[in-house]
């Protein structure tokens, strides 16, 4: 009987060894997994640790919860970089991955998996989400990106729908795009920012002019500040003001159809997806001039 127990005790013992060793090496094979789709933003800092360190860059490496983010800055521009990668186990066992990457030197937004974003995203899950009324336009670009707030610690995750930066012409059939990249377009850029920089400080009643093409009303002060600005294309600066602000007033039109802005969603291990756990409140509307000066549109810049 002595004996049956002493082999029982080692059975026992080589099944949690086992066990251990093969929930040890799970995990190692989960972090190098990470690590390997971290590398597209991490190889960008690996040439500025000229003394052992990656100075600057802050990493979260938690592969026990499926967990990896990286970002700092690169190089002595200001550029930046960040990547936050989550691991979702389905029931059969295997990894479902879910990344963000953004990178602001290359106007970098990406959201991307190791599946069709379709086949892990709810069913029918797009732009009629947050806009369920939306009927059909004649826009050929992109005006809507998702912006994804990966959790560390569950499953909770949340979709918030943004606007792609004014002066960036994302062609596309959907209005809302996963990832998108305008490195080679800094021209259209630097026109949106002098665009903006203008609206910030024109009257509503200039604006309102300038909309409808009456230039004849402008007030001294609003031509002045038209004037500031120098624009690349060959065009009457305010012709040019009246032509942006037509595309403007059509992402506005599109924007105030929003019924909620963001879409909390939750993992289903069983379905291997997400599924929406709640909806995020009604935004409240704004006006047009309010729209214009706020911070929903990004105006980005070169920054180096």
């Amino acid at each position: 009987m002595k004996k049956i127990n002493i082999l029982k005790n080692n059975g026992l013992i080589m099944i949690v060894l086992f066990t251990t060793s093969i929930f040890g090496q799970t995990k190692q094979n989960l972090s190098k997994q990470l690590w390997e789709r971290a590398q597209s933003c991490y190889s960008q800092f690996e040439g500025n640790d000229d003394d052992g360190k990656l100075d600057g860059v802050e990493i979260i490496d938690d592969a026990k919860n499926g967990y990896l983010k990286i970002s700092g800055t690169i190089g002595t521009c200001g550029c930046s970089c960040s990547k936050t990668i989550a691991a979702f186990k389905g029931k059969n066992e295997k990894y479902t991955f879910l990344e963000q990457e953004i990178s602001d030197c290359f106007w970098l937004h990406k959201v991307s998996s190791n599946r069709n974003l379709k086949e892990l995203l709810p069913k029918g899950f797009g732009i009629q989400s947050f806009i369920p009324n939306l009927k059909d336009t004649l826009s050929k670009e992109a005006l809507f990106y998702l912006d994804v707030n990966i959790p560390q610690y569950g499953t909770a995750t949340q979709m918030t729908l943004k606007i792609i930066p004014f002066g960036m012409h994302i062609k596309s059939d959907s209005l809302l795009i996963y990832n998108f990249s305008e490195y080679d377009k800094r021209a259209n850029l630097k026109d949106a920012h002098n665009i903006q920089q203008a609206l910030l400080i024109l009257s509503d009643k200039g604006i309102e002019y300038i909309y409808k093409n009456k230039q004849c009303k402008l007030t001294e002060s609003d031509i002045k500040i038209l004037n500031r600005y120098e624009l690349n294309e060959d065009k009457k600066v305010i012709n040019m003001f009246h032509d942006e602000l037509h595309k403007l007033k059509n992402i506005y039109d599109v924007y105030s159809k929003i019924e909620q802005q963001s879409i909390l969603l939750k993992w289903d291990k069983n379905k291997a997806r997400f599924i929406i756990k709640e909806k995020g409140n009604h935004i409240e509307p704004i006006s047009f001039y309010k729209f214009l000066r706020s911070d929903f549109l990004k105006y980005w810049m070169a920054t180096c």
